[in-house]
């Protein structure tokens, strides 16, 4: 029997996120994937302040969960979909000054494909 990771163990996905993409040669595709699957196990919960502390503590491992999923996709050049992610982090933490300023980054990079594109 293969072991693998229990699904809703969003702890370890990070970590294992995390790992591929600080390989050699990082596999952001399968960083993605675990990415993907932590937002999707928070999803149905909402992102909201409750005022506790462990609340807190979720909405700051949320706001991180997407940053970190949109930085991954600015590595694969998926430009639009990573300022997205970069929003709903924003979106959680109005504040979050690194977010902003990769939201930033994306959307330079959006306007040069778009500039590129439209100069053939």
């Amino acid at each position: 029997m293969r072991a693998g990771l229990n699904p809703r163990d969003t702890g370890a996905r990070n970590a294992a996120a995390e790992l591929l993409t600080q390989l050699d040669q990082p596999r952001y595709a399968d960083a993605l994937a675990h990415y993907d699957a932590i937002v999707a196990a928070h999803a149905p919960h909402g992102y909201r302040a409750n005022g506790t502390p462990r609340g807190n503590k979720f909405l700051g491992a949320a706001k991180m969960n997407y940053y970190r999923r949109a930085q991954v996709l600015m590595k694969m050049g998926r430009y639009e979909e990573a300022k997205r992610g970069f929003d709903q982090a924003i979106k959680i933490d109005e504040s979050f000054s690194q977010a902003r300023e990769e939201r930033e980054a994306a959307l330079r990079k959006i306007e040069e494909a778009t500039a590129s594109s439209s100069a053939e």
